[in-house]
């Protein structure tokens, strides 16, 4: 697998057989199809071929740690550094892999965004969970604290 490049695309064309960059995120791509696979990799239907193709993709998200190369444009959970952080944090509870350099990269992007720069504003787009300053907020005690049962209403447990 090239750097940069992923299994699991944002968008793929028909005729296109070739491998594509794709955004980074919890919700899709590579790193959401991880979650979506680690909970099932237990399971004797999963095939083997699977199995390596999911093995591989883990250690290309370790290496995808660049906010400009993976889409990474805001701090937010949907999208954004709080997101990717999260998600390869429950990717490395549930399944034991280590992803310390990237969760401490991630954690760095996640930081560098000034948060009152996406305070409220007259219609309060900032303030919702997966698209605004709440989500972040969630993400560092849940990831300090080892509980995480709100973001079942993420699919995510």
């Amino acid at each position: 697998m090239k750097k940069g490049q992923s299994v699991f695309p944002t968008l793929s064309l028909n005729h296109e057989t070739s491998k594509v960059p794709s955004r980074l995120a919890w919700c899709y791509g590579d790193l959401g199809i991880c979650i979506a696979i680690s909970k099932t990799v237990n399971y004797s239907f999963i095939s083997v071929e699977v199995i390596k193709v999911y093995e591989e993709i883990l250690i290309s998200l370790n290496e995808r740690i660049d906010p400009a190369e993976n889409g990474c444009i805001d701090p937010f959970i949907c999208h954004g550094a709080a997101g990717v952080y999260y998600g390869l944090w429950k990717l490395k509870k549930i399944n034991g892999m280590y992803f310390q350099s990237a969760l401490f990269s991630w954690r760095n992007t996640l930081n560098q965004f000034k948060l009152e720069n996406y305070g409220t504003n007259s219609n309060n787009k900032n303030i919702r969970l997966i698209e605004g300053i709440i989500g972040v907020a969630l993400v560092e005690p849940t990831i300090n604290t080892n509980i995480s049962s709100w973001d079942e209403c993420l699919l995510l447990s």
